[in-house]
């Protein structure tokens, strides 16, 4: 199968991508995680990241014109400085699906990463593209396996509580990337399209 993003039908989304020192924390977690043996399938760490806007399929043509759409919807944020910081689960603790860190930061901080992705996703609605409307910054660390019986998704749970959480983990935000996920049997493999500097 061709890998040229500009045929067929390319799967992607747009994402805040994580500088070494933040992967490395959030591995150390995932590690803690594996060392339980869980039922759970770890994100891969090089695919770490803090997604804007998962777009889904799209027609590789399109590309640049989502491209075109992120860079103006970019254009009014300049960088700002977040930090990676503690650990949840979606939707509870008691039945989780997806294991989580949180994204926090100073007030204007998170007022800017509101206004970036709010500016992003006004100019991808006025492109035509479709996504969820929902926006809670969080970095994906795990998912439940499907075939997981209410018992072990509840030894998950606990097993997350009884982490010690993460150290907070500050990081700077200076762009902003259009990614390509591609499905293989080992889980999601990512690669970067296009990468727009806040200015």
């Amino acid at each position: 199968m061709s890998q040229n993003p500009t045929a067929g039908v390319v799967r992607v989304f747009v994402a805040i991508e994580l500088p070494p020192p933040v992967i490395t924390a959030l591995t150390a977690v995932q590690q803690q995680l594996a060392a339980q043996a869980l039922p759970l399938r770890l994100a891969a760490p090089a695919g770490l990241h803090l997604t804007l806007a998962f777009i889904g399929e799209i027609p590789a043509g399109q590309v640049p014109v989502l491209v075109g759409a992120v860079q103006p919807g970019a254009a009014g944020t300049g960088p700002f400085q977040l930090r990676a910081e503690g650990l949840g689960m979606f939707p509870n603790a008691r039945a989780p699906r997806v294991v989580w860190a949180g994204v926090e930061g100073a007030p204007d901080a998170m007022a800017a990463l509101t206004a970036l992705r709010e500016g992003i996703a006004t100019q991808l609605r006025a492109a035509g593209f479709v996504f969820d409307r929902r926006f809670d910054p969080h970095l994906t660390l795990a998912r439940v396996r499907d075939q997981c019986a209410p018992a072990e998704r509840a030894r998950v749970g606990a097993a997350v509580q009884a982490l010690p959480g993460l150290t907070p983990v500050p990081f700077d935000v200076t762009g902003v990337s259009v990614m390509r996920s591609d499905l293989r049997p080992g889980g999601a493999v990512y690669s970067r399209l296009a990468h727009v500097v806040l200015a």
